[in-house]
């Protein structure tokens, strides 16, 4: 089938549609209209989940193949939620939340249609994916060994990479997230591929090691790239300013040349995220759309938020300025310091009954390691 296709009398009638939302500005026509690989670089509080969905419904309405899909991507279970809530709400959007289509986040596409049938596929049962229920299990059977458990005791670095413990790469390398393993001819080298080993034949896994077990299934059964491209002919990424490398790459194996990728996101308000192939990540390309206005904040904010910006279209507030912003600058030995500052901020500029309002927020990433 060929993609449907959204054109300007489509977006006439989202006026009768959607009469509290405004789709008349160019930036958003462009996005809405936007039929070829693409990627569309969205400012804070510019409705950029709204629009998404708002281009879905459109989609959803014209697509007829029951066998193909369009397939969205998000980096959360939160943003995949709030996509699925918005096209829950229509008829059309609806028919987005069946087969054929796929509405998940990244690792959830890998483990349902890649790594999680290759390893039943070749044997192995899949009792948990989970990091933190890994980390346990390894740490115990590392603290049951005479020399881990005493390399432990002298090293504080040892503990996060014994919890760390990944299969990487088609090979299933063994690697760990959390440090860099001892020399493959050190003693403990082979205690903790056993270690791995032994958790996964119990079928305990993190997430990581789903990725390696898909791009080993992929060098397997290279026809699976056609398979899944034939499958969903279209695909959206949310959030990609927040793709690692290693996700990025793995959906770069899956989809061929053929399949219609748009990605949406903010370069601006990436998360920190690993340093390994950091590099290499493409978003945003350089003809990105943008999506420059802001909802959240007024003009001085903008001006402000534009001033710090990294890259991209200077952003432009069309809220309400209530207050003056304000920069927090800090050294790094006073990072632990910071909330309880902004805090204080809050109580300076806000009376009681507007901090009554609602909840007070601060959003914060920290650096692992």
């Amino acid at each position: 089938m060929s993609i449907p296709i959204i054109t300007e009398h489509d977006l006439d009638e989202l006026a009768a549609l959607y009469p509290d939302l405004n789709f008349t500005d160019d930036e958003r026509r462009a996005v809405l209209l936007e039929g070829q690989s693409r990627d569309i670089n969205a400012a804070p509080g510019s409705g950029k989940t709204t629009l998404l969905a708002t281009k879905l419904m459109l989609l959803g309405r014209k697509w007829n193949d029951e066998r193909r899909g369009i397939c969205v991507l998000s980096h959360t279970n939160v943003a995949r939620e709030e996509i699925q809530r918005r096209l829950g709400a229509s008829a059309e959007g609806s028919r987005l939340l069946a087969h054929p289509h796929f509405i998940g986040t990244i690792h959830g596409l890998v483990n349902h249609f890649l790594a999680v049938p290759y390893l039943r596929s070749n044997g192995f049962e899949v009792d948990v994916i989970d990091n933190e229920i890994f980390s346990q299990r390894a740490l115990a059977k590392a603290k049951s060994n005479w020399s881990l458990r005493t390399w432990m005791e002298q090293n504080v670095g040892v503990q996060p990479m014994v919890e760390g413990l990944i299969f990487k790469g088609p090979n299933l390398e063994l690697a760990s997230e959390g440090g860099r393993l001892p020399s493959e001819i050190a003693k403990t080298f082979p205690i903790l591929k056993q270690i791995k080993a032994e958790l996964a034949k119990s079928g305990i896994f993190r997430h990581a090691d789903m990725f390696a077990f898909a791009e080993q299934h992929l060098a397997a059964s290279p026809r699976l790239i056609t398979l899944m491209s034939q499958r969903f002919p279209l695909v959206f990424i949310d959030e990609m300013q927040d793709t690692s490398w290693e996700q990025e790459r793995l959906l770069q194996l899956i989809f061929d040349d053929t399949v219609i990728i748009q990605r949406l996101g903010d370069i601006n308000q990436r998360i920190l995220v690993s340093e390994d192939g950091a590099k290499n990540l493409s978003f945003p390309k350089a003809d990105a759309l943008p999506i420059s206005t802001s909802k959240r904040f007024g003009p001085t904010i903008a001006q402000v938020v534009a001033s710090a910006q990294l890259s991209g279209v200077a952003v432009a507030g069309t809220g309400l300025d209530a207050h003056a912003p304000m920069l927090l600058i800090y050294p790094t030995e006073k990072v632990g310091k910071v909330i309880s500052a902004f805090g204080v901020e809050v109580l300076k500029r806000f009376d009681d009954a507007t901090i009554q309002v609602g909840p007070v927020k601060a959003l914060c990433a920290r650096k692992q390691g």
